[in-house]
């Protein structure tokens, strides 16, 4: 699951990742997040 974050969100992002991973969702889904700024480094 991939999902792009608005530089401007940034902050609150790494703080869900944060959440996900203590949860562990990490272990059960794929999940990718990143920013404009990755997209256009593809």
């Amino acid at each position: 699951m991939n999902f792009l974050i608005d530089y401007n969100l940034t902050g609150d992002a790494v703080l869900f990742w944060g959440t996900l991973s203590a949860e562990g969702w990490l272990e059960l889904l794929p999940i990718r997040f990143f920013t404009f700024q990755d997209y256009y480094n593809l």
